[in-house]
């Protein structure tokens, strides 16, 4: 019992050498060319080579790479080749080695012709054009260039690109979700975010289109959420309800929500039951827009009793020609003939947001063509309202007042346009119209060029300006009911943190030391001057988070729906009678997004087949 007690003796231990410690590694054996005697060359599998037999194609563990073993397998195998010379082992050997090269090649070329696939499937998506078109139009007109280029062996390679109309449609379904999946996971990181929200009703259909401004990669980012089917009935719950399942769906934060912009419809803006105030209840500190676009329109479409007698003559005559071919043909060659700049006239439509201005100044300026022509089909009332000087001088008033509506409109269109650019354009736009109304009261026409060269042309004295002066009030006064005054100056500091009053700025205690802290920074001052509002914030992330945070997030909401409008004309152009049955979400999405798609995370979902 005390041998199993006593503690071990530690000076008549055993001494160790240092090779008992290291592990034994095997040998690793090698093919030799000598081996192909006995009908064995080599593969590799796991970085080992394996002898891999010629006639009957088994693959043998690497420890049989020993001439004893390749021996025995071919004499109690392969008994009939005994005697067989070196060459025929060799031609086998170059048989295999061809068809090795051969397997590589298809599987290179289907790969390539997977990311083909890919490629072409988002440029038809992108161009809004029908499936069928790589089919009927892309690939013939591939293979007839590879003919004529001399290359028809290319031209054969093409053929085993997959483009058939099914195909083309996963391609893009697939691409569509790679697209939205990356843009969510961006959502779900960005710090803020805002929305727009617009509803068409396109044939029997009603989508409803939502782009999404946000912060990533230093950057503010706008993109399209979603295109998505509507119910039966265009309610502000069932718009909500979609917007609602779209967020829990993809786990986009509403916390992080901080501007939502619509039109001015019932379902959208009520106070008490629109979207507007479904979306505020789960997302308290957005705050929502009306889309300053379609109050500018809104604003400027009433007119005096005058004005709208000349509106109203003037779409008369475009719709007593344009809409029938003989008259349009005769009345192109009147212009031909008199040398006119153009042929033809402008139809009016309410709807389009341009359209009044675009139909008075064609209108305008093909006046003697018109006069010719009403004087040649006698119609007396034509002649008679184009040689009245007065209604004249209105329509040339007209023409240039709704010009420069145009160009207000033109102005707030387009991306990346945020709410304090649009004020200002409105606030500029105001400014000039009390101008533009004085000048008329002196009898100074300078700010409308048509209105100027017709007195000029007709050496009119006298213009009765009172009509005009009357519209121009009324537009002030709607121009001020939609656009009711805005104490801008608690923003100032967002546009120039540098010039500001830091006791009118609505900010918390800390925000308010950074921003005076920023404002004694001179590095940052030359900085300002020289980069845009938004990449200037974006770069003062790092030195004063919480004020540079804040100022991003009153850049980012929208100002206007012009994306939805936008995206309702691809919309148009997408869903055709020939296409009636298309489901356009994915399509939309192509179409529309900025975010560019992981092909190589694409080609490697789905596996790539040669062509049979």
């Amino acid at each position: 019992m005390e041998r199993f007690l006593r503690p071990p003796d530690t000076t008549k231990s055993r001494q160790t050498t240092p090779d008992e410690h290291e592990p034994k590694t095997k040998r690793l054996r090698r093919y030799d060319e000598s081996f192909l005697q006995f009908g064995f060359t080599s593969v590799l599998e796991r970085n080992k080579q394996r002898p891999k037999c010629l006639l009957c194609s088994a693959v043998l563990s690497a420890e049989s790479l020993k001439p004893n073993k390749l021996k025995r397998h071919f004499e109690t195998v392969h008994k009939e080749h005994l005697g067989k010379p070196l060459s025929f082992f060799e031609k086998k050997c170059a048989e295999l080695n061809q068809q090795r090269s051969y397997f590589k090649k298809a599987a290179t070329v289907s790969d390539g012709a997977l990311n083909a696939s890919f490629e072409v499937s988002y440029l038809i998506a992108k161009t809004k054009t029908p499936h069928t078109i790589a089919e009927t139009l892309i690939m013939p007109a591939v293979l007839k260039m590879a003919k004529a280029m001399g290359e028809e062996e290319v031209g054969r390679k093409f053929k085993a690109i997959p483009l058939s109309d099914n195909t083309v449609k996963r391609r893009i379904d697939a691409i569509a979700a790679d697209q939205e999946s990356t843009l969510a996971e961006k959502l779900r990181d960005s710090p803020a975010y805002a929305l727009q929200m617009d509803v068409s009703t396109e044939g029997k259909n009603a989508h409803a289109l939502t782009f999404v401004r946000f912060l990533a990669e230093n950057a503010i980012q706008e993109d399209i959420l979603y295109c998505l089917p509507l119910p039966e009935h265009e309610t502000a719950q069932a718009m909500y309800d979609v917007l609602q399942d779209y967020m829990e769906k993809h786990r986009i934060p509403w916390e992080n929500m901080v501007g939502f912009c619509t039109d001015g419809a019932p379902s959208m803006a009520g106070r008490r039951n629109g979207l507007r105030t479904l979306v505020i209840q789960r997302a308290p500190s957005a705050l929502w827009n009306h889309c300053m676009i379609h109050r500018e329109q809104l604003a400027s479409k009433e007119l005096s009793a005058s004005i709208a007698g000349i509106m109203q003559q003037v779409v008369a005559m475009v719709n007593y020609i344009k809409p029938h071919p003989l008259r349009a043909r005769l009345f192109a060659k009147l212009c031909v003939d008199m040398g006119s700049e153009y042929e033809d006239l402008h139809f009016h439509t309410d709807a389009r947001w341009l359209s009044r201005g675009n139909t008075l100044e064609r209108f305008f300026k093909l006046r003697n063509e018109l006069l010719a022509f009403s004087m040649d089909v006698k119609k007396n009332d034509f002649v008679d309202f184009l040689c009245d000087q007065q209604k004249m001088c209105l329509l040339a008033y007209a023409t240039d007042i709704f010009r420069k509506l145009n160009e207000l409109n033109t102005s707030m269109q387009g991306k990346n346009k945020n709410v304090m650019q649009m004020s200002d354009r409105i606030d500029g736009f105001r400014a000039k119209i009390t101008h533009w109304r004085g000048s008329l009261a002196k009898g100074n026409f300078t700010h409308f060029p048509q209105l100027s060269q017709f007195l000029e042309d007709n050496s009119i004295d006298k213009c009765s300006t009172m009509e005009m002066c009357s519209h121009l009030e009324r537009l002030e006064e709607h121009f001020a009911t939609y656009f009711p005054d805005v104490d801008m100056s608690k923003f100032e500091w967002v546009r120039n943190p540098f010039h500001c009053d830091v006791s009118a700025v609505d900010l918390p205690a800390t925000a308010i030391e950074q921003l005076i802290d920023m404002s004694r920074d001179k590095m940052h001052q030359q900085l300002h001057s020289r980069v845009p509002v938004e990449e200037f914030w974006f770069g003062a992330r790092e030195e004063y988070p919480e004020i540079a945070l804040r100022a991003l997030k009153l850049l980012v909401p929208f100002g206007s729906t012009y994306l939805c409008e936008a995206g309702f004309s691809a919309l148009v152009c997408m869903k055709s009678k020939y296409r009636s049955r298309l489901d356009v979400t994915s399509e939309m999405r192509c179409a529309l997004s900025t975010t560019e798609p992981d092909f190589e995370r694409l080609q490697r979902s789905v596996k790539a087949q040669t062509s049979h």
